[in-house]
């Protein structure tokens, strides 16, 4: 970040000038980006290929279908261009998403515009220690009960080397080695969000565990 003084010895005393700068410089950048919003509306993760049936209620699991459409379409769209630099971004659930669909979106990118610069953001996943958990509680076998029950596909390289059921396959920490396409986390030190870390206590309960956490 432009505002961020790393340097001891510069010091930033006009914060109003460098503020506009960085706004001016952003600004500047996204006119000429393609920006592509995908709603949530899956409530898998962007992984599941599902059908509607009676033990899923009747909804059907779908993202990972949804994902390989957009790109699918949005390459198309982009088929007499030549774009120079294409990130997958994503929040919450979105980040979930990009981090398990980085690499086939890359591949799916790159097969049609062999040059172009292929990134993701993952901004709020489960980037967690999974061996620190409440007892009883396994985040690995958590999450690998969701991705069944979705019948989901997460990072293929995990899965082509560990097995398509291999638990550590499903927790971001655990299969991120796997991932060969540039990526950023973004992801706060003690994650609270019981959201994101179903076999962690109440934030600040049991600083034994945070502690360790930490660690």
């Amino acid at each position: 970040m432009i505002l961020k003084n790393s340097n001891p010895q510069f010091k930033i005393t006009n914060w109003t000038f460098y503020h506009r700068l960085a706004i001016s410089t952003f600004s500047s950048l996204i006119i000429s980006i393609l920006q592509v919003y995908l709603p949530y509306c899956t409530s898998d993760v962007y992984s599941g290929r599902r059908d509607g049936e009676t033990a899923t209620g009747g909804f059907t699991f779908h993202g990972k279908y949804v994902i390989e459409a957009v790109i699918q379409d949005l390459v198309s769209q982009l088929s007499g261009a030549s774009p120079y630099q294409f990130v997958l971004f994503g929040v919450s659930a979105g980040a979930y998403g990009v981090a398990l669909n980085c690499d086939a979106v890359a591949a799916k990118v790159k097969g049609e515009h062999s040059g172009a610069d292929v990134r993701c953001v993952v901004d709020g996943t489960d980037f967690i220690p999974t061996t620190v958990a409440l007892e009883g509680c396994d985040p690995l076998a958590n999450n690998a009960a969701a991705a069944s029950f979705w019948q989901g596909s997460f990072d293929q390289s995990c899965e082509s080397e560990l097995g398509d059921d291999s638990p550590r396959c499903y927790v971001f920490s655990s299969y991120m080695s796997y991932i060969d396409t540039p990526f950023m986390v973004v992801a706060p030190f003690e994650e609270i969000d019981p959201g994101i870390i179903t076999c962690a206590p109440e934030y600040p309960s049991n600083q034994g565990i945070w502690a360790r956490w930490r660690t």
